[in-house]
C-alpha cells in the first residue's frame, strides 16, 4: 500500500485566496480494508530554543538553578482544514461496521482547499494521544494566541524558527496493530499585501542633532606673512615652530539630521525606498557642510519565542554604501536635502520577506542611515 499527493497546476508560490486542487492517489497490490481517507491543509509555526529551564520557586522564595540547559519547543497550527475524501455519499463499495474492502489497483480521490487570509491557531485544539494509558510526549501547548494574517514560509536561524505549509493525506485503518499510511506535499506560501491607506503628505521620521568642533581663525605673524595658516586635523598636539597664532574662534556649527519615510512607513520589493534625508542648520554659523560618506541598510529583526525563552536574530541588507564623496551642500539654505539620486534607482531585493507577527515568531524591519559629514570655511574642511 502507498499513498501520494498530486497537486493540480502546481505553482511556485501560493498566496491568500488561491485554490489548492489535486488528488490523493492510493495504490494497492492486494485487497485492503480501510475506514477512511482524510486530506488536511495545514500550516505550522515551530520555534525551538535552548536555554536555562524554567524551575518553579521553592519554599525559600528563591528560584532554584541547575547547570544543565533545556530545549523548549513551541508549535502553533496557523492553518488547519480537514476533509474526508473517502467514503463519500456516492461510494458504492460494500462496508461492514464502517470498514470498506478496497480492491487492488490505483484509486484517486480529488480534493480542493481555499487558502484564507488569517490564521486559525486560536481555534485549533491538538488531540492528545495515549499509549498504555500514558500520554505521548509532545511539545507543550501555550495559551498565547493572536489572530493575524498568515505568515510567509520561513526556514532560518539553524532551525530556531520554521514556518511551513503542506497538504497531508492519511489512510485510516481500523485494526490497532495496523498503522495508518500518511504522506505530505509541501508548498511555499507568500501572503498578499493588505490594503494600503490612502496617500497623504504625512511623514514618519528619525532625528538626531550634532555639534561640530569650533573652527579657529588663525592669524600669521609678521615674520612670515606669506605663509598660509594651517591646523592639524587630529586636534591639538605638541608645540612646534610655526608662524601662526590663534586669534578667535567661530561659533560651533550645530545641525539636525532627519531621515523621513511616508506615514505609514511601507517599503516594497523591486521598488526603491522612498527615503528623504534632510540636514538643518540650527545656528548662523558661516561654515559649509560637506557630505563625505553615506550608507543605507535594511535591518531585519526576527523575535523567536519558545515558552519562557526568547531570542532576537538580526540580519542586514546593504542598499548603498559610498565614501569619499566630497559633495558640497548648499550654504545659503538652512534646510538642505541630500540628492535622492544615490538610492532612488536601487530597488529593494525581491528576496526580502514581508514583516509579520504570529504567536511565537515576529519579524520587523528598520532602515539604518549612516552619514559622514565634514564642515569648513571655503576650501578648509574639519
Amino acid at each position: 500500500m502507498s499513498i501520494r499527493i498530486q497537486l493540480q497546476d502546481a505553482r511556485s508560490v501560493y498566496t491568500n485566496l488561491d485554490f489548492i486542487r489535486g488528488k490523493a492517489i492510493l495504490s494497492l497490490t492486494r485487497d485492503e480494508e480501510i475506514t477512511a481517507v482524510n486530506v488536511k491543509l495545514e500550516g505550522e509555526s515551530r520555534s525551538r530554543l535552548e536555554g536555562e529551564p524554567e524551575i518553579p520557586y521553592g519554599f525559600s522564595g528563591r528560584r532554584r538553578r541547575r547547570e544543565e540547559t533545556a530545549i523548549e519547543t513551541e508549535v502553533h497550527k496557523v492553518l488547519y482544514k480537514a476533509i474526508t475524501v473517502f467514503p463519500t455519499p456516492k461510494s458504492q463499495l460494500a462496508q461492514r461496521n464502517g470498514v470498506f474492502a478496497i480492491p487492488p489497483g490505483q484509486h484517486e480521490f480529488p480534493f480542493e482547499f481555499k487558502l484564507p487570509f488569517n490564521n486559525s491557531c486560536d481555534v485549533f485544539r491538538p488531540v492528545v494521544l495515549t499509549i498504555g494509558g500514558r500520554p505521548m510526549q509532545a511539545p507543550a501547548t501555550t495559551d498565547r494566541h493572536i489572530k493575524r494574517a498568515l505568515p510567509p514560509t520561513l526556514h532560518a536561524f539553524e532551525d530556531q524558527a520554521d514556518i511551513r505549509y503542506y497538504v497531508k493525506a492519511t489512510v485510516v485503518r481500523q485494526a490497532f496493530y495496523k498503522e495508518n499510511f500518511r504522506t505530505e506535499s509541501h508548498f511555499p506560501f507568500f501572503p498578499i499585501e493588505p490594503p494600503r491607506p490612502p496617500p497623504n503628505r504625512m511623514e514618519t521620521y528619525a532625528r538626531r542633532q550634532h555639534q561640530f568642533t569650533p573652527i579657529l581663525e588663525l592669524s600669521a605673524t609678521a615674520e612670515s606673512p606669506s605663509k598660509s595658516p594651517t591646523i592639524p586635523r587630529d586636534g591639538p598636539g605638541p608645540a612646534s615652530p610655526s608662524n601662526t597664532s590663534p586669534s578667535s574662534s567661530l561659533a560651533p556649527l550645530r545641525i539636525c539630521i532627519e531621515s523621513r519615510l511616508p506615514d505609514p512607513a511601507i517599503i516594497t520589493c523591486n521598488e526603491p525606498i522612498p527615503l528623504r534625508i534632510l540636514i538643518t542648520k540650527l545656528n548662523d554659523s558661516p561654515a559649509t557642510v560637506y557630505l563625505q560618506s553615506l550608507q543605507i541598510e535594511l535591518l531585519a529583526t526576527t523575535l523567536v519565542r519558545a515558552h519562557h525563552l526568547k531570542r532576537e536574530n538580526s540580519t542586514s541588507t546593504v542598499l548603498i554604501s559610498k565614501s569619499n564623496m566630497r559633495i558640497r551642500l548648499s550654504e545659503r539654505d538652512k534646510v538642505m536635502e541630500i540628492d535622492k539620486a544615490g538610492w532612488n534607482r536601487i530597488p529593494l531585493p525581491n528576496t526580502v520577506a514581508p514583516s509579520f507577527e504570529i504567536c511565537n515568531i515576529t519579524r520587523s524591519y528598520h532602515v539604518l542611515v549612516q552619514i559622514g559629514l565634514t564642515h569648513g570655511l571655503e576650501d578648509k574642511k574639519f
